[in-house]
């Protein structure tokens, strides 16, 4: 998200969250592994629903039959953010929608499986109902994702106040 000459403009836009809601919000890469980082454990990707719609329209205005998934990522028996994806049939591979059908994994676990690089293209960030959320789209060759994250804002309040102290350097 945060190439060097969009900083400032990126700044500007996350100006009014915290620090650590400013690095989740602006973060690039697959977000399990920088909560992974954040939280100290393993985040786990729990499907908790996925359909496939016949006529679903993505943000950038395809129509089309697509799968329509929520995920809960988990650290320990913890949810640290709830993910909300269309991943359309038009502009995916048989091989990510055949990973998709099996809900074994995470979409950013699929596209690193596979071996494709993605990018990220953000379309907004903001807070409502206690969370704080980015939708984006990831975009790469055979794939084509649109996402939402929520980040339930009480936990990561938290880590801005850790009850334990920090190790001192080696």
């Amino acid at each position: 998200m945060a190439e060097e000459l969009q900083i400032p403009q990126l700044l500007e836009r996350l100006k009014g969250f915290s620090i650590v809601e400013r690095v989740i919000l602006a973060h690039d890469g697959t977000v399990v592994t920088l909560l992974a980082m954040l939280f100290g454990q393993p985040i786990t990707v729990r499907v908790v629903q996925q359909r496939e719609e016949p006529d679903a329209m993505t943000p950038w205005g395809h129509r089309g039959p697509a799968f329509l998934r929520t995920v809960d990522l988990m650290a320990g028996q913890r949810t640290v953010a709830v993910a909300n994806s269309i991943i359309p049939f038009h502009g995916n591979h048989e091989w990510v929608l055949d990973l998709v059908r099996k809900r074994e994994m995470g979409i950013g676990a699929i596209t690193a499986h596979l071996g494709i690089p993605t990018i990220r293209l953000p379309r907004g960030v903001g807070r409502r109902g206690g969370c704080f959320w980015r939708e984006y789209d990831m975009r790469g060759q055979c794939v084509a994702f649109a996402i939402e994250e929520r980040f339930p804002t009480p936990i990561y309040r938290e880590l801005m106040c850790p009850q334990e102290a920090i190790p001192e350097a080696v």
